[in-house]
């Protein structure tokens, strides 16, 4: 509780020694603002901000009221621009023009700044980041609030010196453009390595577009390819969960994995990954034994590819336990003759809203074995992926699988 003493010390501290609270930032996504429509772009972004920011300023004086400290600036960060424009601006500009949108709409709310116009250029400069860094002296220039950023490096990727020597010419330029104004615009743009995200602090401030510690794949084979090249060109290890990938795609994720570290696997359950190591041992026994293997696998109607990758990958880890001896056999239908005792029998089952069941059937003389793993909820995928991604950190390039992330 606070006592007496604290109250004066606190009055102490804001009378004789300008204790304050430096400044509350608000950050703002823009992302669900991006239109390839430049003006509708811009209307977008100032009712955005205009809407969640429209009480800072009156919660910030609330504050200093019920606190009696004193708040010397009210801001607002939002996502680099250059990622908001790049679908709309086709010249610096247009990118101007959202500038123009800031500072209205910072104006608009009676923040101190707003900062966020700003691109990240460490791993290279797209087109909308070289069209948003050339439009800085005139964004600048024509207005009062906004605050601009270029993160030109990182300890991780390195510095881009072609963004180092454009910015030393902005930079001047920037200070021509703002002469009549003691050159101000340069006290509005930073120019930094190791940019913090989030970062709240003026001129440097935009909200956070997290460097990516992974990517966790589940889509459609069709949008691996983009996904390997993006996953090569940024260095960005990849988990890989979709399954009914082609023999060239397959081929494409062995050689990203040589420059990046790739976990695949057609199950990220824990569970299965583990009934896979027992299933090895138990098919070293029954195999020398004569038992007839057999996996059914059943999901929800909407599974496009069957057998499912789990199945494929159980009948592989069989295999692999009988030496490759043994051939898989999808439909009997055709068939008129007993069943090879060599072969896998895989069967598919879909329908309704079944999340994944894979059986595995060792099936002998007066005995069987039944090996079975039921998933309820789809979020067990999830859980086993984000293990999968912890596992990545800091791995060099090469392929590896869920067993390498349960033996740790």
């Amino acid at each position: 509780m606070i006592n007496i003493f604290e109250v004066n010390e606190t009055n102490q501290m804001v009378e004789k020694e300008n204790f304050d609270v430096r400044t509350i930032t608000i950050g703002i996504s823009l992302m669900d603002c991006i239109d390839s429509d430049l003006d509708r772009l811009n209307e977008k972004i100032y009712n955005k901000i205009t809407t969640v920011a429209k009480d800072l300023v009156k919660v910030g004086k609330e504050i200093e009221r019920d606190y009696l400290i004193p708040i010397v600036n009210k801001r607002i960060s939002v996502t680099p621009i250059a990622l908001i424009g790049g679908a709309a601006c086709k010249t610096p500009e247009d990118f101007a023009t959202i500038a123009k949108t800031l500072d209205d709409a910072a104006k608009a709310v009676g923040v101190n700044f707003i900062g966020g116009y700003s691109a990240l250029v460490s791993k290279g400069m797209t087109h909308a980041d070289e069209l948003l860094i050339r439009s800085i002296p005139q964004a600048l220039a024509s207005t009062d609030f906004v605050c601009s950023s270029i993160n030109v490096g990182s300890t991780k990727t390195g510095i881009n010196m072609d963004a180092v020597r454009l910015m030393g010419q902005i930079v001047k330029e920037t200070a021509e453009a703002t002469k009549e104004k003691d050159s101000l615009g340069c006290a509005k743009l930073v120019v930094f390595c190791n940019a913090p995200d989030d970062n709240p602090f003026m001129a440097g401030a935009f909200h956070g577009v997290t460097e990516a510690d992974a990517i966790i794949d589940f889509s459609t084979a069709s949008a691996v390819d983009s996904l390997l090249d993006f996953a090569l060109e940024h260095h960005v290890p990849l988990v890989l969960c979709t399954t009914g990938l082609s023999e060239e795609q397959l081929t494409r994720v062995d050689e990203v994995s040589k420059s990046v570290p790739v976990l695949r696997s057609a199950n990220m359950s824990l569970g299965i990954n583990t009934m896979m190591d027992l299933l090895k041992k138990a098919t070293r026994v029954f195999g020398d034994a004569g038992f007839d293997v057999e996996i059914v696998e059943a999901h929800h109607n909407r599974k496009l590819d069957a057998p499912s990758g789990t199945a494929l990958a159980l009948a592989d880890s069989l295999n692999e336990a009988l030496d490759n001896q043994y051939h898989y056999v999808f439909d009997r239908s055709q068939r008129r003759e007993k069943r090879d005792e060599k072969e896998i029998g895989i069967s598919a089952v879909r329908g309704g809203t079944i999340v994944g069941e894979h059986e595995v059937i060792f099936a002998g003389t007066d005995e069987v074995i039944e090996l079975k793993h039921t998933a309820f909820s789809r979020a067990i995928f999830g859980k086993g992926a984000l293990e999968a991604a912890k596992f990545l950190a800091g791995k060099p390039a090469g392929r590896y699988d869920m067993s390498d992330v349960i033996e740790g």
